[in-house]
């Protein structure tokens, strides 16, 4: 059975990704386990992976998310949107987005059944299109409440730990 962790508003969320610490620390993954006491709470430490943490703070992506001088996390938007020719009011939750060099990159977290890099190189492009329209709202969210454009947007796989550009 899979665990879970509430965040403080009894929300559900993916207990491999906490709430990202900027200042995570770029260690192997063994010192970061007795280091994440300084980064997650003792409820949160209980349930997350600290291998899959550390993995994700040394790749290239989270090491762009650490040099940014700009980040958020679980950024709540609320913006209007035409759909079949009405005015309908969308709301959501940005997981992670960061500036680089004077525009977004946004990242969205997946939980999936993908089990492998080999499942994951044919089931890519379905991803893609699954959640193309969720990215291309969050997109003009960010940029309608920010000004600033959206550069490029992922989604980080959780369970494998891979990232794939939208």
């Amino acid at each position: 059975m899979r665990k879970t962790r509430r965040d403080v508003d009894g929300q559900t969320a993916d207990p491999d990704m906490p709430v990202l610490r900027p200042s995570l620390p770029s260690t192997p993954p063994e010192p970061a386990k007795r280091r994440m006491k300084e980064f997650l709470t003792a409820e949160e430490a209980a349930v997350v992976d600290a291998e899959k943490i550390a993995a994700f703070a040394n790749s290239p992506l989270g090491r762009r998310i650490a040099a940014s001088p700009q980040l958020r996390r679980e950024q709540p938007f609320n913006i209007l949107l035409e759909v079949n020719g009405s005015m309908a009011a969308v709301q959501g939750i940005i997981d992670c987005c960061f500036e680089e060099d004077g525009a977004w990159v946004l990242l969205d977290y997946k939980t999936t059944r993908v089990e492998s890099a080999a499942e994951l190189a044919r089931r890519a492009p379905q991803l893609r299109k699954t959640y193309a329209a969720q990215m291309v709202i969050y997109r003009r969210a960010l940029e309608a409440a920010t000004g600033m454009p959206v550069r490029e947007t992922y989604l980080y796989l959780t369970n494998l730990g891979e990232t794939i550009r939208m």
